[in-house]
């Protein structure tokens, strides 16, 4: 792939450099993008979940949201203390004024890490569950909250027995 890629690459046989470059930028394992700035501070460490959400670059360099949407990643959902909210069934104002209110707790926290030159770690991130697709009911069930009902849906649905979620006779 190395000879492939359009941009500046380590030769992977350089694992001197690599170790030393992934410390840097606190990187674990790949595929990883890590955005710098001008003067190589990271600015995220998130770059793949950025460009996924952002294919467009509206919204470059991707600096961190206080508020994240689990839609497009669970960033570092494993690492840090999260604070996760299930707004999957409120519509899109709703949507927007829960994330008002968690936009000065989560902007406290992450300026706390921001003013660190990034040596502290986060100490808490903020993430909301727009909807009930993709990570959403994986996160869920991990955290033994109950499945959502299904969308309307042509067959009778009922609930399995033995935590099993919704299903219908229809479908299979």
């Amino acid at each position: 792939y190395f000879a492939e890629m359009p941009w500046f690459a380590l030769d992977y046989s350089d694992r001197k450099l690599s170790a030393k470059l992934n410390s840097a930028c606190g990187v674990d394992g790949i595929p990883a993008l890590v955005v710098l700035d001008r003067d190589l501070k990271v600015i995220t460490t998130e770059g793949r979940e950025a460009v996924s959400a952002d294919p467009k670059g509206e919204e470059l360099p991707w600096h961190p949201k206080p508020v994240k949407d689990l839609s497009q990643g669970p960033g570092a959902i494993n690492e840090t203390k999260t604070v996760v909210v299930f707004c999957e069934t409120q519509d899109a104002a709703q949507q927007r004024g829960i994330e008002e209110a968690l936009r000065p707790l989560a902007e406290r926290y992450l300026e706390k890490q921001q003013s660190s030159d990034g040596e502290e770690p986060l100490e808490f991130s903020f993430m909301m569950c727009k909807s009930p697709d993709g990570l959403s009911s994986k996160v869920r069930g991990m955290s033994g909250l109950p499945t959502l009902p299904p969308k309307p849906h042509e067959h009778p649905l009922e609930k399995k027995a033995g935590g099993g979620g919704w299903g219908c006779d229809g479908c299979g």
